[in-house]
């Protein structure tokens, strides 16, 4: 009985594993487009994930992602998303407060 118990909590945790993979490929699309908008630039990723020519970006930016993409079920890669997204946000509102 214990077995059967130990075998269904894999299982659990394979389909919550397959979720937050899903979840943070997800929040990785959302970033590149917030990324992208707040530079006034659609989404172009011909020459890698991050364009050179983007003014506001998180510092390493490029090297973060590919780490959260490498490791998209990891917990670390879900925190290193919250901070990409945290910095962005501070950064996009300096570039609103000096358009004023």
């Amino acid at each position: 009985m214990e077995r059967k118990k130990d075998r269904d909590r894999g299982c659990d945790s394979k389909k919550d594993k397959d979720v937050t993979v899903r979840t943070v490929k997800t929040g990785v699309r959302l970033f590149l487009e917030c990324l992208y908008w707040t530079n006034d630039s659609p989404v172009h990723l011909q020459k890698g994930l991050i364009a050179n020519e983007l003014s506001v970006k998180p510092f390493n930016a490029e090297e973060r992602l590919t780490f959260i993409l490498s490791r998209p079920g990891g917990y670390h890669s879900y925190r290193q998303l919250d901070e990409l997204f945290k910095e962005l946000e501070k950064q996009f509102a300096i570039k609103m407060i000096k358009r004023k």
